[in-house]
């Protein structure tokens, strides 16, 4: 049983550095992608000759020692950062091997071989650290899911069929060390372990490109959204300039009207006019912020606003918005977009927008007057669209996912006649 003894505690310590690199890549922010190769070969290198050696423990300062090595090096010799995500990840490892151990006895219902049988409790071992792993990946890609706003049958799918391979592993291999099966354990046991776990991994791995596929989709969306954005704000430049070319070729005869009107002491009428031409004064501003994108959604709505009959008050005051393209689009526009929906209802509507810089966070916030009766079922907005036949809230829904992935915050506060969104984003730079 020696070469199997050594062929489980390989495949065992192969899991946890898989865990241990997964981890690393998820919690440290200057994860040093160049060097995942080297790093990996030497220790599945030392893996294969740890392996071997019997009078060696599990839990030894050397092993510590070896993972904290690996987390010091891959994390750009960041000593603090490195040290304490190093402690999340031992911290991580203790608890849910714990518990999925645990967890497996019951299922399982094998104590008296986990007593007998010493190969049965390495394979054991093993199981519970592929498990960990698996815990591991099912929770970072559903991370990554909950960031595309993508429905997680994904993750339900895949988790679910690794665990359940991980439980028939467990069955056969009970059966197996029992001797119900009337095979050679020492041919046996390798042999499924490796199809197993090579299954687990084509899974993963399957998830994995899903994952990609879909986040390459939407930044493909995001980039095309942007374009179609800015796109609009150029043409909106240009209409600008030329209403500004027209009114300066017109600007004599507006002078000649205006004297005209003074002249003969006609003051209502002088009034009506300049307020026609401050009209269209206003009609040829543009809203320019410090950020191009910002700008680009800015004018978009401030159009629709127009169309709407909404009036559009905007502040800005910062220098410099680090937060990432697909948030601010979500944020701005869902945002503005329902404030919009809402005034457009009321004779006079209007919507006021702040975007400011407070220390080292971007606060926005958007007031709008409504006339309808806000709606919430368990914490959440309901939509007040008359074809709504079930609660939706989508807008709001969006700009929360996205300013819970920012670690932001979001509160709401409203009454019979405005509502208000108040945002904090963390904006370094």
């Amino acid at each position: 049983m020696n070469g199997t003894r050594i062929y489980l505690e390989f495949v065992g310590r192969l899991f946890v550095f898989f865990t241990m690199e997964l981890f690393a890549s998820y919690q440290l922010n200057n994860y040093s992608a160049s060097k995942k190769i080297p790093l990996r070969i030497c220790y599945i290198i030392l893996c294969a000759i740890y392996s071997i050696q019997t009078s060696f423990s599990d839990i030894t300062l050397l092993t510590v020692f070896i993972e904290f090595l690996y987390f010091y090096i891959i994390g750009q010799r960041q000593f603090k950062s490195c040290f304490f995500t190093f402690l999340k990840y031992e911290a991580y490892i203790i608890m849910f091997f714990s518990i999925l151990y645990n967890l497996h006895c019951i299922l399982i219902n094998d104590f008296y071989y986990l007593e007998s049988n010493t190969t049965y409790h390495t394979l054991k071992i093993v199981i519970c650290k592929c498990l960990t792993y698996i815990t591991l990946c099912s929770y970072i890609y559903a991370q990554r899911l909950f960031r595309l706003h993508e429905k997680r049958h994904y993750g339900i799918l895949f988790s679910g069929i690794t665990v359940i391979s991980c439980l028939v592993l467990s069955y056969f291999s009970l059966q197996l060390i029992s001797g119900q099966l009337g095979a050679n354990t020492n041919i046996m046991l390798p042999f499924v372990f490796s199809f197993v776990f090579i299954a687990i991994a084509v899974c993963l791995s399957s998830y994995q490109q899903i994952l990609t596929s879909l986040e390459t989709n939407m930044n493909q969306k995001l980039l095309l959204t942007r374009y179609e954005t800015e796109q609009q704000y150029y043409k909106d430049v240009e209409k600008s300039l030329s209403a500004i070319s027209s009114m300066r070729h017109d600007f004599k005869n507006y002078l000649i009207i205006v004297g005209s009107y003074a002249k003969k002491g006609d003051y209502e009428s002088l009034r009506a006019y300049l307020s026609k031409i401050n009209s269209k004064l206003e009609d040829t501003t543009l809203i320019q912020t410090p950020n191009p994108l910002i700008s680009a959604i800015l004018n978009a709505k401030s159009n629709i606003c127009q169309e709407k009959n909404v009036k559009l008050y905007v502040t800005c005051s910062f220098d410099v918005v680090s937060i990432d393209d697909f948030y601010l689009i979500a944020i701005l526009g869902n945002m503005l977009d329902n404030a919009i929906t809402a005034a457009a209802k009321m004779q006079d509507g209007y919507v006021d927008i702040s975007i400011r810089q407070i220390e080292s966070f971007l606060e926005i916030i958007c007031k709008n007057n409504h006339c309808e009766t806000i709606r919430k079922h368990n914490s959440q907005f309901l939509s007040t669209k008359e074809n709504a036949n079930a609660f939706h809230g989508i807008g709001i829904k969006n700009i929360r996912n996205s300013v819970n992935a920012l670690n932001g915050t979001m509160d709401i506060s409203y009454n019979s006649c405005e509502f208000t969104m108040t945002l904090l984003l963390p904006n370094y730079f």
